[in-house]
């Protein structure tokens, strides 16, 4: 990854910065990710900037404590290492909505991501969610609406409840990505359950970032669960 370098500050709210050179991902995006109309190479660049992306960002997380907000194609470039001509490299032109966390909410998101990826019980992942997320946000406990109701959600968010309601058989699919993000916003509101400001920036960052990076590869969701066991799968 890489980033303009500071040139000179003109005033407060101004500072100049080095021109780069590169493919604006907005370009790269229009065209319809289809294996019979790109060639390899094309291919390959656009799910090497994905993942490039993922990576960033939780790296940006983890190690730095920022979040990454406002991430669209328009921020970003896409060009050949200088150094390499066989590898590509990430260029973020602006990250004006940046946001540093702090370290409790980053903990936070990283015992959710491992309750998740050990196969953690719904109930498990309820109760996480109301002594973590819930709690820090001023919570209490009674203040939860239907709280069996809420644990249900967290099944059928991920996968686990059969599909009753449509005469279906078997189970639903996982939800992933900014998809899960966003039906797991609306569940905790409509239970009550409360939110912190910087646990709902962390949510935001994540799905503005999922939302480009799935644009870039459709077939691998966006790749930002598999960045996120890359850059922190050893610490679950």
């Amino acid at each position: 990854m890489a980033l303009p370098r500071p040139l000179a500050q003109g005033s407060p709210e101004v500072a100049l910065v080095t021109w780069e050179e590169g493919v604006c991902l907005s370009e790269v995006i229009r065209r319809p990710f289809t294996a019979s109309s790109m060639e390899d190479s094309e291919i390959a660049a656009r799910m090497t900037a994905a993942k490039m992306l993922a990576r960033v960002f939780w790296k940006l997380l983890f190690r730095h404590r920022i979040a990454l907000g406002g991430l669209c194609a328009g921020n970003v470039l896409l060009r050949t290492a200088m150094d390499d001509e066989d590898h590509y490299q990430v260029v973020l032109l602006r990250c004006g909505l940046c946001r540093q966390v702090d370290q409790a909410t980053v903990d936070d998101v990283r015992e959710i991501a491992s309750a998740v990826h050990r196969g953690a019980s719904p109930r498990e992942l309820g109760e996480l969610f109301l002594s973590r997320v819930h709690g820090r946000a001023g919570g209490r406990p009674e203040e939860v609406v239907d709280p069996e109701g809420f644990y249900s959600s967290i099944a059928s968010l991920l996968g686990l409840t059969c599909l009753a309601e449509s005469g279906g058989s078997g189970v639903t699919q996982p939800l992933r990505g900014a998809l899960l993000l966003h039906r797991g916003l609306e569940k905790l509101r409509s239970h009550g359950v409360r939110a912190s400001a910087a646990h709902l920036q962390v949510a935001t960052a994540a799905v503005a970032a999922h939302g480009v990076c799935s644009r870039l590869d459709p077939f691998s969701d966006g790749c930002l669960y598999e960045a996120l066991l890359e850059v922190e799968g050893g610490k679950f």
